[in-house]
């Protein structure tokens, strides 16, 4: 079933006027910088309207954005409770990789491998036995 959440399309004009040459846009913090230093910069609002919650998670993809940057899926539906744990434990999984140490990524295999029976709990405590028993055996 779609969201029933509301969503929003604005669609803004940026008019940049310089002097000797043509702008050369960068990104918006550059754009932000140079309409107070260098240049006349008006903004204008084009439209701005209320969209399906299908379409939004299609602009979304257009903008090279994911539907989940507003939980949503790919139909434009709320991610499930079961959706979410699932995004929920990649996370823990990528906190748990930026915490390994480089020695620890040799086992990574191993790690991988037992992903999909073990909480991230779970896997914590086996990669601590598992350095506690390396160190024993230095």
């Amino acid at each position: 079933m779609a969201s029933e959440r509301d969503f929003y399309r604005t669609i803004l004009i940026v008019e940049v006027l310089s002097e000797d040459f043509p702008y050369d846009y960068c990104g918006l913090n550059q754009l932000s910088y140079d309409a107070s230093n260098e240049y006349s910069v008006s903004v204008d609002v084009q439209e701005s309207k209320k969209v399906s919650p299908q379409l939004m998670a299609h602009l979304l993809e257009e903008q090279g954005s994911d539907p989940e940057f507003f939980r949503l899926n790919e139909h434009g539906e709320d991610i499930s409770e079961v959706e979410e744990s699932q995004f929920e434990r990649e996370a823990q999984v990528e906190r748990l990789w930026n915490w390994v140490s480089p020695e620890l990524k040799s086992y990574s295999n191993l790690i991988e491998g037992l992903l999909d029976v073990l909480t991230t709990d779970q896997l914590i405590n086996f990669v601590n036995d598992r350095v506690e028993h390396d160190e024993d055996e230095d």
